[in-house]
């Protein structure tokens, strides 16, 4: 399951360098992240963990970042979500740049807030899923944002320890 969206980044979103906050990045991650985990979830989730979030190159103000979110794990209650930024600069000719990546889980929650089992998909086995290239990616070449298909976890990169929530709320039972 995957979701994605654009952002502008302004002013306000930068420090006096002209740079973007990271808590603003790791905002839209969240975001996105929670989009992506509650469409396969089918119901809402809450974020209890950021595992690894690497700020690859800087972004600045007037940048178009595309957001992708890609559910790359789903637990009995948990989903892990791998989230990559690029940024487009207009008139430069860069075309997209990678520029932020990280991993995130969310726990499916009730109404109560209360962790609830993910319905699995019929005849797959979510837990052991691997993460597959984006749609239209060539496996052996360059995806289609101009990078190696895969991301963090085909890197070898994995969300920290369990019950490691990054300051996120955290539902009673946590992760699976």
């Amino acid at each position: 399951m995957e979701a994605r969206t654009l952002e502008l980044v302004f002013p306000e979103h930068t420090n006096p360098l002209g740079a973007a906050f990271g808590g603003f990045v790791l905002g839209l991650m969240d975001k996105v992240g929670s989009y992506a985990a509650a469409r396969r979830a089918k119901r809402p989730v809450v974020t209890v963990a950021v595992g690894s979030v690497e700020f690859k190159v800087p972004i600045r103000t007037g940048d178009l970042l595309a957001v992708v979110a890609r559910v790359v794990r789903v637990g009995r209650t948990s989903l892990t979500v791998e989230v990559e930024v690029y940024k487009e600069r207009f008139g430069e000719g860069n075309g997209r740049v990678l520029a932020t990546q990280g991993v995130l889980t969310y726990v499916a929650v009730n109404e109560k807030g209360e962790p609830v089992p993910v319905e699995a998909h019929a005849g797959t086995d979510w837990r052991r899923l691997p993460l597959l290239p984006r749609p239209g990616a060539d496996p052996q070449g360059p995806g289609p944002w101009g990078h190696p298909p895969g991301g963090a976890l085909a890197r070898g990169l994995r969300p920290g320890p369990e019950g490691a929530s990054g300051g996120a709320s955290r539902p009673r039972g946590g992760p699976d």
